[in-house]
């Protein structure tokens, strides 16, 4: 086999990369990256986060993402807009419960 073939074949068969040579990187890549950067999830316990039901999950759970987090939430239903608060946060998901929307407090008759 001739050198000329041989290094047309990749690091695979001992050939050195080019200088210069950076991998191709996706989006997800850079979403972990940028995640490993601030410190882990997106998401934290305790805390109100707004989102859109996207899904439901096989066990009935509505399924939102936050930055590309998934969240369940038990009792949505896809489609809806609601206010969440996490619960807790596992280490490729997290759940949360709904957050009951207070309703405006009317002032009473003076």
């Amino acid at each position: 086999m001739s050198d000329r073939r041989r290094s047309q074949r990749g690091s695979f068969y001992g050939d050195k990369r080019p200088s210069g040579y950076e991998p191709r990187r996706n989006r997800r890549d850079e979403e972990s990256a940028r995640r490993a950067e601030s410190g882990g999830k997106p998401v934290e316990a305790g805390k109100e986060y707004k989102v859109r039901v996207i899904d439901r999950s096989e066990r009935g759970e509505g399924v939102a993402r936050i930055e590309g987090f998934i969240v369940f939430i038990r009792g949505a239903k896809p489609g809806e807009e609601v206010k969440i608060k996490i619960t807790n946060v596992g280490a490729r998901a997290a759940t949360g419960e709904i957050v009951p929307e207070s309703a405006p407090v009317s002032p009473g008759p003076s």
